[in-house]
């Protein structure tokens, strides 16, 4: 708003002049005000993805330590995010075996327990001989591009990959296979193995360096080429020999004796 100021001259009664006096009019000035911005709103569930996929991600990788308790308040801090939508994401790990509950306290991250690891690499053996031996049995020409197409992605560029995209990779080759196979169950079977287990494939590939880690392909191609020629004999012992390259790592570095050479000298 704005304010004009005009002078106006005026005669007293004696012919004089007035001093010029003034008047004030007012001129209203209407400014344009900017279109407010629409809100942004969270899709309905949205946020409970986003701290599902985050915390899932932290705990394969072990940038959460297993044991870990997690605090639903200090979570919800971290994601900026109420406690609803945090603790759906905490029920939905703990459903994969990632997280256990407690009553009356903070869930906590599942420890290792070395003692399932047996059991843990006889099923994972029992799931690659299944599901290679019934992609070689029913596999259409598209599940065949498929699998190739995974295979060659692990393969291209593996040394210079980072430990995680390599583990990935794997696991979207062997789940390329398992659906192949056409039988759902065993996909998902397979794939809550493989979730449950990369903790233990990136403490194995910790022990010999993120850098250094050693990659042999060669059963991954003897399973191509059986589940091409549909040869389901072939395709699952491919899938037993492969298991045992993992299992051949694990018993190397847990049964690393990095001393054994050591002279212990007396000190006298």
């Amino acid at each position: 708003m704005e304010q004009q100021a005009t002078a106006k001259l005026t005669f007293n009664a004696n012919g004089g002049a007035d001093m010029p006096t003034k008047k004030t009019t007012t001129t209203r000035t209407t400014t344009r005000r900017a279109a407010p911005e629409p809100a942004t709103t969270r899709a309905r569930g949205t946020g409970a993805a986003v701290v599902y996929e985050a915390l899932r991600d932290d705990i394969l990788n072990l940038k959460i330590a297993p044991g870990t308790l997690l605090d639903e308040i200090e979570l919800g801090r971290r994601f900026q995010l109420s406690r609803s939508p945090v603790r759906e994401a905490l029920i939905r790990l703990s459903a994969e075996g990632l997280i256990q509950t407690q009553a009356n306290r903070s869930p906590l991250v599942t420890p290792f327990d070395i003692a399932q690891v047996p059991g843990f690499l006889d099923a994972m053996e029992l799931m690659y001989r299944v599901t290679s031996r019934l992609a070689a049995m029913n596999r259409t020409p598209v599940n065949l591009r498929e699998i190739v197409v995974k295979a060659r992605q692990l393969e291209r560029g593996y040394k210079d990959k980072e430990v995680v995209v390599q583990m990935r990779e794997n696991r979207a080759f062997h789940m390329a296979v398992a659906e192949a196979g056409g039988n759902p169950v065993y996909t998902a079977w397979l794939g809550v193995l493989l979730d449950q287990g990369q903790r233990l494939f990136r403490l194995c590939a910790f022990f010999e360096g993120d850098k250094s880690v050693r990659a042999d392909f060669s059963e991954h191609h003897a399973i191509v080429a059986a589940v091409e020629a549909q040869d389901a004999l072939a395709a699952e012992q491919a899938g037993v020999r492969d298991l045992d390259i993992l299992r051949n790592r694990l018993m190397r570095e847990f049964g690393a004796r990095p001393t054994g050479s050591m002279q212990l000298r007396s000190s006298r």
